[in-house]
């Protein structure tokens, strides 16, 4: 890494044990967004260390066990919505009788 800026260095050692994010980096206008970095990171050969983030995925059971049962009561309220041209003209019904 020697023969890359400062910088972008940081960046990457950053990137060394999570993958780029577009919240990882200190300013909100990047020089290059998370995706191109992530992309530099796998093209070179970075090997990222997730050890330090192990606990995501050890909680990716549960997560997904939430997800699964959240998806019938989602579902349920999904359906229980008016369609959208309906909505607007009750909404506009109910603003235009006040």
């Amino acid at each position: 890494m020697s023969t890359i800026p400062e910088s972008p260095q940081e960046d990457l050692t950053l990137c060394s044990s999570r993958g780029p994010i577009p919240n990882g980096f200190d300013s909100a206008i990047e020089l290059f967004p998370a995706a191109s970095y992530q992309y530099v990171v796998c093209r070179v050969g970075f090997k990222l260390d997730l050890e330090q983030q192990a606990y995501v995925y050890r909680d990716r059971e549960q997560a997904l066990r939430i997800v699964q049962r959240n998806q019938q009561p989602t579902q349920q309220m999904l359906q229980s919505l008016p369609p959208h041209r309906e909505y607007i003209e009750r909404w506009l019904a109910s603003t235009t009788s006040n």
